[in-house]
């Protein structure tokens, strides 16, 4: 199951003059936390138009490498997002930053 947050503002990149609130959820031992760009989400394969969100990496593909992935430590799932992402753009440049953190609860 995922939850996602949606208090709180921009979390990765900071903005001046932003306003930033705060949310808190308990989590068990060994669950994850993804936080990430839209550089990831937004990633586009070749010969596909940039905006079209069809063409697009995702939600739905970022969690399902998640839910593939989440019996390896944080790092590994890590490298299975960079992995898939990489996969689908086949090579095309990348158009935007892409900031990636994961965290496993140890608890």
């Amino acid at each position: 199951a995922f939850d996602e947050l949606h208090e709180g503002g921009i979390v990765l990149g900071m903005l001046p003059g932003q306003e930033y609130g705060q949310e808190e959820i308990e989590l068990a031992p060994g669950e994850v936390i993804v936080l990430y760009t839209d550089g990831i989400t937004e990633a586009v394969g070749p010969s596909s138009e940039e905006d079209d969100p069809e063409a697009m990496f995702g939600e739905e593909a970022l969690k399902d490498v998640v839910r593939r992935h989440a019996h390896l430590p944080a790092v590994g799932i890590k490298e299975a997002i960079l992995t898939a992402v990489a996969e689908h753009t086949e090579g095309v440049e990348q158009s935007d930053d892409i900031t990636l953190v994961v965290v496993r609860s140890q608890g």
